[in-house]
């Protein structure tokens, strides 16, 4: 018998935590091709892996019936959310697209084959209660919407020499 999931959150809650995560998106955590095309005019464009992955940690992971889904959107790019066992799909940077006049492009999404976040490690300590730890700019997001300032992302550690 598989446990039974919690209900998803409500509407309310799902745009509440969708204006927290981006009031706090900080374009320098962007790679530099990103970067160079974002905009104050589109504030959420090329934060759509790092925004889902915080969304996910926040809103309880799979054992909480979340799934991550990804999808290629034109030759160098894809588009990351979430979606509720339920059917609910969550967006925090949807706008990145209805900004520009186009619409999300979910429909090309792997129907039935949710995918994990690059970053995301095994982590049996981990606070988040699901043996995950977030990428550290997932994490400098959750950070800042805890603390509710800018977070700077940990410097990335250097593998030693063999």
């Amino acid at each position: 018998m598989s446990p039974t999931l919690p209900p998803p959150p409500s509407t309310a809650t799902l745009a509440a935590l969708r204006q927290q995560i981006q009031a706090r998106l900080d374009p320098a955590w962007l790679q530099p091709a990103w970067r160079a095309r974002w905009t104050p005019a589109n504030p959420t464009l090329g934060f759509c892996a790092i925004a889902a992955e915080a969304a996910y940690f926040k809103l309880g992971g799979s054992p909480a019936g979340w799934l991550a889904y990804a999808v290629r959107d034109g030759v160098d790019s894809s588009h990351w959310w979430l979606q509720h066992r339920s059917g609910l799909r969550f967006d925090p940077t949807a706008d990145q697209f209805y900004q520009v006049g186009q619409v999300p492009p979910y429909e090309r999404g792997l129907p039935g084959k949710p995918c994990g976040f690059q970053g995301m490690r095994v982590d049996e300590t981990s606070p988040y209660g699901f043996g995950r730890r977030p990428s550290r700019h997932a994490q400098a997001l959750l950070d800042a919407i805890d603390t509710a300032a800018p977070a700077t992302p940990s410097p990335r550690r250097r593998r030693s020499p063999r």
